[in-house]
């Protein structure tokens, strides 16, 4: 519909801009502790998904009556970072204080989390390819992985950088490679291709 929607990641909002005529609508988060949505992602439902990493909540912003859920994914603190919508329309997440990545179901908001590296790695980001498979970068560790939703399985490929690599953001092109920056010694662009490995 032409509208910019932005995250206030500081003073617990989000805003939608009009192009046309400049005009801001504010949707302040319900809750006076969540000052920091961060990542913002569409469902194709009329809905917006979002993390609030220090709050530790994922969150859904109905567009239409703007009215806002606050879901906390794990017992602690778990700093709910990188975020992405699957074509269920099931927001996925990493929890990067933790070594594990959750979905929440639209319905009833329950979340599942799954332990997809070893203690003490930690996803940052999350991209998804065309086929459904959930991919990630270990910071703490240099990996990039996966995480097959259907058979709850995991692999993962140490970064060209190695273990210091410090892997950051991620994402899938329409051909189901993942490009992901390496934020170490050396910082570049990596390209990954599933299919040769």
């Amino acid at each position: 519909d032409g509208y910019v929607w932005y995250t206030g990641n500081r003073n617990g909002r989000i805003g939608r801009l009009d192009p046309q005529t400049g005009e801001v609508k504010t949707y302040m988060m319900p809750e006076r502790a969540v000052r920091d949505p961060h990542s913002l992602v569409f469902d194709g439902k009329g809905n917006i998904w979002f993390t609030a990493q220090g709050a530790s909540r994922v969150g859904r912003l109905n567009m239409a009556s703007g009215k806002i859920d606050l879901i906390n994914p794990h017992d602690a603190p778990a700093n709910p970072y990188g975020i992405v919508v699957d074509h269920d329309g099931r927001p996925w997440v990493n929890l990067f204080r933790t070594n594990m990545i959750a979905t929440v179901d639209p319905t009833t908001l329950a979340v599942s989390k799954f332990e997809v590296v070893p203690e003490g790695g930690r996803t940052r980001r999350i991209a998804m390819t065309p086929d459904g498979i959930m991919w990630w970068v270990d910071y703490t560790r240099g990996y990039v992985g996966r995480f097959d939703p259907q058979t709850e399985q995991t692999k993962e490929w140490l970064a060209p950088g190695g273990a210091r690599a410090r892997p950051y953001a991620i994402t899938a092109d329409d051909r189901g490679r993942l490009w992901f920056s390496e934020t170490g010694a050396q910082k570049r662009l990596i390209g990954f291709d599933p299919a040769t490995e």
